[in-house]
């Protein structure tokens, strides 16, 4: 006796809406059972709920992250454990440091933590010269003694 598939199912291997092979419309396959809308960790496909690359927690495909999972930081819609040099993480995005930082700590990108080509470091600041006061020594700006 043949018995009809659960309302979510156009084909089946039993009565239950874990039993589906094929999802109606505008619902999709998520392992045996039949979804209205992917989980997170997942996006639709060819009406399957397949999984987000690893660290991603929402996804439109296998190669394009939302947002990502805890640790990780979006670059360029992928999820990557740590920003590369010259980004700083802003809420779990990787964000370019400011041009005068050759790498930069946040929550700005003009908080420098090293500066590009021949700028020197102050107070997380990039600049040409340094101060009055104050001496260039390798990329950085150091105060003058008093008895200078």
């Amino acid at each position: 006796v043949c018995q009809a598939c659960h309302s979510s199912c156009i084909s089946c291997v039993g009565p239950t809406e874990s039993d589906c092979l094929y999802c109606a419309q505008q619902h999709f396959l998520m392992g045996s059972k039949c979804v209205g809308a992917c989980p997170d960790g997942h996006y639709a496909l060819r009406g399957r709920c397949l999984p987000c690359s690893h660290g991603c927690s929402t996804c439109t495909s296998y190669t394009s992250c939302s947002t990502c999972s805890q640790h990780f930081y979006l670059l360029n819609n992928q999820c990557i454990s740590v920003c590369p040099s010259g980004f700083y993480s802003d809420r779990g995005i990787c964000t370019a440091c400011e041009e005068a930082c050759k790498t930069c700590y946040g929550p700005r990108g003009d908080q420098c933590a090293s500066c590009s080509n021949s700028s020197f470091l102050l107070n997380s600041s990039c600049h040409s010269t340094c101060p009055p006061s104050h001496y260039p020594e390798g990329s950085e700006c150091y105060p003058c003694y008093h008895n200078c």
